[in-house]
């Protein structure tokens, strides 16, 4: 969960997301009764063993990949942390194109995206530190 202090209302539909959470329909037929399953979920898809340290935007995702709307949680990327790593990318990289930016998620993560966009907010971190360690 990030470290920013929440609103009372923000504070309040957190709470709630985290009720949907547990009432989904994907968790009511199947995480109820397999919670190593739901822990490896988590873990595997927001590096967090618990709904609780995830942060509104993680939960969104979350709600929607239990009650069968997505087919994986993934929060994608802001526009301005695809901005900053191009920014980064222009500054750091001797060739500073988009294909070779493609080219570095191609080490990093196994696959070449058609768009940085499409990328989670945890994979563009990842590509910002890769970039910024350069």
């Amino acid at each position: 969960m990030s470290k920013r202090q929440l609103t009372k209302k923000q504070q309040d539909f957190r709470k709630r997301l985290l009720a949907q959470v547990h009432l989904s329909q994907k968790y009511t037929d199947f995480y109820a009764y397999y919670e190593d399953d739901y822990r490896s979920m988590l873990q595997q898809h927001f590096s967090v063993r618990s709904a609780a340290e995830l942060d509104i935007d993680e939960l969104i995702a979350l709600v929607d990949f239990l009650n069968y709307r997505t087919k994986a949680p993934v929060v994608h990327a802001t526009e301005a942390q695809v901005k900053y790593l191009r920014n980064r990318w222009a500054a750091k990289a001797k060739a500073p194109t988009e294909n070779g930016m493609r080219k570095l998620c191609q080490k990093l993560f196994g696959f070449m995206p058609l768009r940085i966009e499409s990328l989670s907010k945890k994979q563009v971190s990842g590509l910002i530190n890769a970039v910024n360690r350069m």
